[in-house]
């Protein structure tokens, strides 16, 4: 299964003079384009080999694990080896420290953050700004000073 969103193809002309960025919040982010873009964004360093066909390789940096590859480029239509040389590529960046973990690692973390804003709203603290929220929310001279404010 992908978590790639399918977007509609861009524009030739945005392809040819646009890097992709794809960001999967607490996952990864992947760069998608040519060699010479990702290159120019000096995302691949220069030693790295480019594989052919439909081969991947890989690096580990800074902490990061790295994976290029070819890709089938945006709107088109047909099998594998009708794209198969062309100069597409997909590079994703991964903590190493997430490897081999899945989609875990961000599930905990929302997980987290919703069992730490419960137990905020139930404490002292998150109670006096409840307190404070719901009597900024029925003055109605404050009410009126934000409307102000946004719509002017």
């Amino acid at each position: 299964m992908t978590t790639r969103m399918k977007y509609p193809a861009p524009a030739a002309d945005v392809i040819a003079s646009d890097l992709i960025v794809e960001i999967t919040p607490r996952e990864g982010v992947e760069w998608i384009g040519t060699q010479a873009q990702l290159r120019a964004e000096g995302l691949v360093p220069d030693q790295v080999h480019w594989p052919d066909r439909d081969r991947w390789v890989g690096w580990q940096a800074s902490g990061f694990e790295y994976w290029l590859r070819r890709t089938r480029p945006p709107g088109t239509r047909g099998p594998k080896r009708a794209w198969l040389e062309t100069d597409w590529w997909a590079l994703r960046r991964t903590l190493l420290a997430d490897r081999g973990k899945g989609h875990w690692p961000a599930a905990i973390h929302e997980k987290r953050q919703e069992l730490e804003t419960l137990l905020w709203k139930q404490s002292e603290e998150g109670q006096r700004f409840s307190q404070r929220w719901l009597r900024a929310r029925d003055d109605g001279a404050f009410q009126s000073f934000k409307r102000r404010v946004i719509f002017g």
